[in-house]
């Protein structure tokens, strides 16, 4: 995962304020000084703001580069 790399979501979390479907950008990533992931800054493209996601705490996401018609068909929308 690095800077500028395309995320979906997949999976709701009311406090994060994401949906199941949710497409997003990498706008900053924190590494510790051996290298492992801390946390991540994700825009989303749905409501333009930003949040910050802890990968052990919320790890429902895979890369977004690319959505099939069927996954279209599992987007939860308000």
């Amino acid at each position: 995962i690095c800077k500028g790399d395309r995320l979906l979501l997949t999976k709701n979390d009311r406090p994060l304020g994401v949906h199941n479907g949710d497409f997003s950008t990498i706008t900053q990533v924190a590494f510790t000084e051996t290298g492992k992931i801390i946390n991540f800054t994700l825009r989303l493209d749905n409501a333009g703001k930003e949040i910050t996601i802890d990968p052990s705490v919320y790890n429902h996401f895979d890369y977004g580069y690319c959505a099939t018609v069927h996954k279209a068909q599992g987007l939860t929308l308000d």
